[in-house]
């Protein structure tokens, strides 16, 4: 892994960088918290352009080493103020990792209101209009997206909000785990 993925969603640019020297020996929940030191005012508005939203898969995640492949996500919590990092098992940490990327950092704030995808493949990562998701559950959005992308991605979501940024990786392996029929739970 030796890209940063660096998405600024009040310009929409999708920028690769090369890792710093620095950075090349952390990965998962150090990066992320790491990055948020080096890169966040500490003052910031959790809610504000200033806060940053980080996806890292840990350090050893793109190797046979056994439970490796975890996720972790973070930025500065409005509820605390303080650097809250979330971790996520499952198949998109893989997926990230063999793409070379050792963080996405998602920063800026947009000016306008809507949903947003950032699409990732091995060759380029783009942003593109996701308002046509707008009120789907993760149930929902996952299955209007393997029809639009196939059934071999990894999504992540963090669920129906204003404005949010939907991860998708197309990949060779089944991503995403459907609940039984009729199991689905309703949009809210």
């Amino acid at each position: 892994m030796n890209k940063f993925l660096r998405i600024n969603m009040e310009t929409e640019s999708v920028n690769y960088e090369d890792v710093k020297e620095e950075y090349k020996l952390f990965g998962g929940r150090d990066l992320v918290a790491k990055l948020l030191n080096d890169e966040v005012y500490p003052q910031c508005d959790p809610l504000g352009s200033g806060n940053k939203f980080i996806v890292c898969p840990g350090l050893l995640t793109d190797s046979a080493a056994p439970s490796s492949g975890r996720l972790s996500v973070g930025g500065k919590s409005p509820l605390t103020g303080t650097i809250k990092e979330a971790n996520a098992g499952g198949i998109v940490a893989q997926m990230i990792a063999k793409v070379g990327i050792k963080s996405i950092i998602i920063e800026g704030k947009s000016a306008e209101a809507g949903l947003s995808i950032l699409l990732i493949n091995q060759d380029k990562a783009e942003l593109i209009p996701g308002d046509q998701y707008a009120g789907l559950n993760n149930y929902q959005l996952t299955e209007e997206l393997q029809k639009t992308y196939g059934d071999k991605i990894g999504i992540v979501s963090i669920g129906g909000q204003e404005k949010r940024v939907t991860l998708i990786l197309p990949y060779r392996l089944p991503a995403v785990t459907k609940p039984p029929a009729g199991q689905l739970p309703e949009a809210a």
